[in-house]
């Protein structure tokens, strides 16, 4: 199984674009129905991450709101990730890991960016320029520094997500 140890502590954010993955469930690609079924309530934040930790992620964030259910990993396997998660959402729902394929997507290096870029900026969203889900993105960062799914590489790039987010805010 791979390590998702921090090997990007010290490289720059645009060499670690190819660790960088997102996989989860949005209002895009999932009916409401099934992010009810997936979404992780705050105390059961805990039991998720260490799961995730179980399954070989170290470097992770889990943002889990109305909206959606996504993972934002960096791992030095990201070929892996979504089957690993999908293996991990079906162990936590006692749903089989063939009924998460219709919904899930997958994206990775400069798409994932993009994508968390996107919601960090509120465009990811039902309601474009709601000014919570800044918020929720920060807790959800919080949340795995917490749990200590947080890497320096993973933080640096929340944190460019919060600078392109207040960009878009101020200039459009």
């Amino acid at each position: 199984m791979a390590s998702s140890s921090d090997s990007a502590t010290n490289a720059p954010i645009d060499t670690i674009f190819d660790q960088l993955v997102v996989v989860g469930f949005n209002h895009n690609t999932a009916s409401q129905g099934l992010r009810d079924q997936l979404f992780i309530p705050e105390d059961a934040l805990g039991a998720f991450y260490s799961r995730l930790i179980a399954a070989g992620f170290g470097n992770v964030v889990v943002l889990s709101t109305c909206d959606r259910v996504e993972i934002v990993a960096l791992d030095m396997d990201p070929t892996s990730v979504e089957q690993r998660l999908r293996t991990v959402f079906a162990a936590t729902t006692g749903m089989a890991a063939a009924e998460l394929n219709d919904g899930s997507f997958s994206l990775s290096g400069p798409h994932a960016l993009s994508h968390l870029f996107a919601i960090s900026a509120s465009l990811e969203s039902q309601v474009v320029g709601e000014s919570e889900v800044l918020g929720q993105v920060k807790e959800a960062q919080r949340q795995a520094d917490g749990a200590g799914c947080l890497g320096s590489g993973l933080k640096r790039i929340f944190e460019r997500s919060y600078v392109v987010a207040k960009q878009v805010r101020t200039e459009t």
